[in-house]
């Protein structure tokens, strides 16, 4: 007998986790003026990055709290942009400070870089393509 044929596959769905922010929770903070809304993005990139070196620094000097206390900053800006997955883990980096755990919060800071940098990326090429279309 003839094998059967291959089923079609299926449609790859849309994978909104690929995508680091939800801009909807952005528009529930500041309205739906895109302008606004990129202000607001332009704002992010560079205090997070600051505050990414400054938990580095915090980890070496093996100061849980200063690095839960960066952890509690940035959840504030990720949140408002809807960058829930950074957020998330934000505020572990934030719980893990309060209970002194620095080994946890190393463990973390791998992906939390990724996230950043992913968060960032995902910033650039937005504002890129809305002022491309100014």
């Amino acid at each position: 007998p003839e094998p059967e044929p291959e089923p079609e596959p299926e449609p790859e769905p849309v994978n909104n986790e690929s995508i680091p922010i939800n801009l909807e929770a952005l528009e529930s903070y500041v309205g739906d003026d895109i302008e606004i809304q990129v202000e607001i993005l332009k704002e992010f990139p560079q205090p997070t990055l600051d505050s990414m070196t400054e938990l580095n620094t915090a980890l070496e000097a093996g100061d849980a709290a200063q690095a839960g206390e960066l952890g509690h900053k940035m959840k504030s800006a990720a949140r408002v942009l809807g960058a829930d997955k950074l957020a998330d883990m934000c505020l572990e980096i934030e719980e893990l400070g309060k209970a002194g755990k620095l080994d946890e919060i190393r463990q973390i800071q791998p992906q939390l870089d990724q996230e950043v940098n992913s968060v960032n990326d995902y910033i650039q090429h937005f504002v890129d393509e809305y002022e491309k279309s100014q």
